[in-house]
């Protein structure tokens, strides 16, 4: 009403209260239909809409960035995030409104070094890294002598986590917290889930009497932190794999779209093992730059560190088509066992 009546900076006030409220109160309410989920998404981008429309200077902008920067990062909901992360986008119209986005996202990351410089020292680790890796398998026989040292306790966490026939391990169908879409495969239109606790009869019928959360792979070695903006957030919020994915996808964005080529190459060289997303982006954007053999090296380090990795043996069976002949009709046989199944 108030926006209709050109009365826009009300309307802007009205909008934030409504999300706020809706925000407040989303987890007393059943939201099985997904109603108040898209009455949020609607109320943050009618926020960011009559803020655009208003036609603020940056200076006046500022206020609003903050607020929705801030809002973006706590967001309990998946989708909520979603929708602060795709305002700021909206209300960002300028360098200057971009740049201090940056900004607030470099005080919030740590762990990632963006300067030049940083580019060419994690390429030549990684080189050495692979180096190293090969004079381990030629010393493979000392290593194993050393494995058999293990301790007692070493040797009762790999019994325990012993693969068996009745029991289902989160890593083999996931790398991370599941979205929706992991749940429904795309095939129901639902903001998010209300409907709880699942059970996981629900997706493997009786096929498996237990689930069982086991060790994190080797992604979690290479983890930037992500800082909240909450003092007392536990240990668990500061290390979700799903809040740095959301937030250094965003990183990506910003930096895309001021045009930072060589911070964005850095910081895709920071970030890639992170989630196999940005792993396969970055190998992407190295061939765009005819750079095959980094690409190919980032490639195999995403399938030796990931889970699910068939869209990287993808890429990594066209960049060995040339190179390779043994190495290539490996992956095609994998590959066309993995879909057999």
């Amino acid at each position: 009403m108030h926006r209709g009546r050109g009365n826009i900076g009300t309307a802007t006030e009205i909008y934030r209260a409504l999300a706020e409220t809706i925000r407040e109160n989303m987890n007393r309410i059943d939201d099985s239909s997904g109603h108040y989920g898209r009455e949020l998404s609607r109320a943050i981008e009618g926020y960011a809409e009559t803020i655009v429309e208003q036609d603020c200077e940056h200076a006046a902008k500022q206020p609003h960035i903050e607020y929705l920067f801030k809002e973006f990062i706590v967001a309990d909901y998946d989708f909520a995030s979603e929708d602060y992360d795709e305002a700021l986008r909206t209300i960002c119209t300028t360098r200057a409104d971009l740049e201090y986005w940056l900004e607030l996202l470099d005080a919030h990351v740590s762990g990632v070094d963006l300067e030049p410089e940083a580019l060419e020292t994690s390429v030549g680790s990684s080189t050495e890294t692979t180096q190293d890796e090969v004079q381990e398998n030629i010393s493979s026989s000392e290593s194993t002598a050393d494995s058999n040292a293990q301790s007692e306790d070493e040797t009762d966490a790999t019994v325990e986590n012993e693969r068996t026939d009745d029991v289902l391990y989160t890593s083999d169908f996931a790398t991370g917290p599941l979205s929706t879409d992991d749940f429904t495969g795309g095939t129901l239109d639902v903001e998010h889930l209300a409907v709880g606790p699942l059970e996981i009869g629900y997706f493997v019928g009786d096929a498996f009497d237990e689930l069982r959360v086991d060790a994190p792979t080797t992604v979690e070695r290479h983890t930037a932190e992500i800082k909240s903006l909450e003092s007392n957030a536990s240990e668990s919020d500061l290390a979700s794999k799903f809040q740095k994915r959301r937030v250094l996808s965003t990183y990506v964005y910003v930096l895309e779209e001021l045009g930072e080529e060589d911070v964005l190459d850095t910081l895709y060289e920071e970030i890639y093992l992170e989630d196999k997303r940005f792993c396969k982006a970055y190998a992407e954007r190295l061939i765009e730059q005819d750079d095959e053999e980094r690409a190919l090296e980032i490639v195999e380090h995403g399938i030796d560190t990931f889970r699910s990795t068939t869209d990287l043996r993808w890429l990594a069976v066209d960049l060995y088509r040339d190179r390779e002949a043994d190495r290539y009709k490996t992956l095609l046989k994998q590959l066309f066992l993995d879909h057999s199944e």
